[in-house]
């Protein structure tokens, strides 16, 4: 069987799958799709019938979560490079095309957190907690980071109140139910080494 895969991205260079239904049982292959245009030909035990191009639906697809997620991790890449600004207009822009992505209002709230921008670091990861919450994980950080800052704040009972809600998820993504515990016992201190950004 021979055919002809097209899609717009130049730079596009990936194996695709194909499921070819024939007179037999379904077979799966793959062909390297490279540029805009490529021919392929695949051969098959039973007569061809139809073709379905990446059935998984994986590749060649751009849908709204998809965009969500690029506009993050390019958000992502730019705090990496010390480009808060910019990291939290990707984030904005994600939250454009999904106003729930707890996500991308946590990653807000992270980077306001980093300036010491506490009000707004507090805002962003409330936003989150009534957001999608996916991943469920977000929950017990967005707790913990808001514990944090009111304790960075010195409102201690708050504090507590964020980090026994964080336990009570049972959610330990990267040891988060010890590091509620360890604010429990000891109230969290900012670095003062780093420069603070009004």
């Amino acid at each position: 069987m021979t055919g002809t895969i097209k899609q717009d991205l130049d730079t596009f260079r990936m194996p695709v799958e194909l499921l070819v239904e024939t007179d037999g049982k379904s077979e799966l292959k793959k062909v390297d799709v490279v540029g805009p245009e490529s021919n392929f030909a695949v051969s098959t035990f039973g007569k061809p019938k139809t073709v379905k191009v990446d059935p998984s639906q994986k590749i060649l697809r751009i849908s709204d979560d998809l965009r969500v997620a690029i506009l993050i991790a390019k958000g992502d890449e730019l705090r990496k490079g010390n480009e808060p600004t910019e990291a939290i207009s990707q984030y904005q822009k994600a939250i454009e095309l999904n106003k729930r992505s707890s996500m991308a209002l946590f990653k807000i709230g992270e980077v306001f957190f980093e300036q010491r921008s506490y009000n707004s670091a507090a805002n962003s990861f409330r936003e989150a907690l009534n957001g999608d919450l996916d991943p469920k994980w977000l929950e017990v950080w967005c707790h913990i980071n808001l514990g944090r800052i009111y304790d960075a704040l010195t409102q201690r009972e708050r504090a507590l109140k964020e980090y026994q809600q964080a336990l009570d998820t049972n959610d330990n993504t990267q040891s988060a139910q010890e590091i509620a515990q360890k604010y429990i016992q000891d109230p969290y201190k900012p670095d003062t080494s780093r420069a603070v950004v009004q």
